[in-house]
């Protein structure tokens, strides 16, 4: 069976987004982002991706950088990373990739970000531990640099618990020690077979999102940090002047409960 997939994700350095967009706008893909989001700095707000659709084939790719993965407590070093590109063959052509381990991470990273509300992310950790061998001591070492090693034990664990994917027993003995990992799995579980409501509302996620943290510095700074930082979907949708946009974050955190509530509640069933 293929993987069904609805866009391509490629990475690139932020000083690059701009000679990026304008190689991609001269093979006829169009901007999905404000044209000021293009020049955003280190210091700046990004988008949470810079998107790009060519509406003759409805083909759409997006950009990332080191200013839109977010989620990521620790900016991630591109330069390490590309030291550990490997080579993968696409469509008969051969390109470049991260290497299984930071794939991995970047995997469960994601899937957290989402709560796992999508089965088949759990199916691709499955598939990538079983395409090659992986190097666990550097797929530990990768996230313990990040300050996200609970959640790849988290994805890793649950494409264990879910799929049988075969995991190394210092690496389960380490999820199962985990109580944090094991309440994570189980709430994921509980989702994706019903038992509790598809939507979660800014308690659950809150709760979800600090209990995934490495340390409790960390889960506090980041819980704060996801619930008043905007989005460019938040940009959007509440406008404010450059000037004003530190009220964002007074502003977020109401809107999160207008649109989310606060508990659990019935909606659309999670993708399995």
């Amino acid at each position: 069976m293929r993987r069904r997939f609805l866009d391509l994700d490629f990475f690139v350095p932020q000083k690059q987004i701009l000679r990026a967009a304008a190689l991609l706008e001269s093979v006829g893909f169009a901007a999905q982002f404000e044209p000021l989001e293009g020049t955003h700095g280190p210091t700046d707000l990004a988008p949470g991706q810079y998107s790009f659709l060519r509406e003759a084939t409805r083909t759409q790719i997006e950009l990332h950088t080191e200013c839109t993965l977010r989620y990521f407590p620790v900016p991630l070093d591109f330069e390490k990373m590309n030291q550990r590109l490997i080579t993968v063959e696409l469509c008969a052509s051969w390109l470049r990739s991260f290497s299984i381990e930071d794939s991995l991470v970047m995997l469960c990273v994601h899937g957290t970000k989402h709560f796992w509300d999508r089965l088949r992310w759990i199916v691709d950790i499955t598939e990538l531990i079983a395409a090659q061998p992986v190097d666990w001591r550097l797929a530990m070492r990768i996230p313990g640099k990040l300050r996200c090693t609970r959640l790849l034990l988290l994805g890793v664990y649950l494409a264990h618990r879910l799929l049988d994917a075969p995991l190394p027993e210092t690496v389960l003995d380490r999820a199962r020690a985990d109580s944090k990992v094991e309440w994570l799995a189980a709430k994921v579980g509980e989702k994706l077979t019903g038992a509790t409501g598809s939507h979660m509302g800014v308690l659950p996620r809150a709760a979800f999102r600090y209990q995934s943290r490495d340390g409790v510095g960390d889960a506090v700074w980041q819980t704060m940090r996801l619930a008043t930082t905007p989005t460019e979907h938040d940009r959007k949708s509440i406008r404010l002047p450059k000037a004003l946009t530190l009220f964002y974050g007074l502003v977020l955190p109401w809107n999160l409960i207008i649109e989310h509530g606060f508990d659990w509640r019935q909606g659309a069933r999670s993708d399995l």
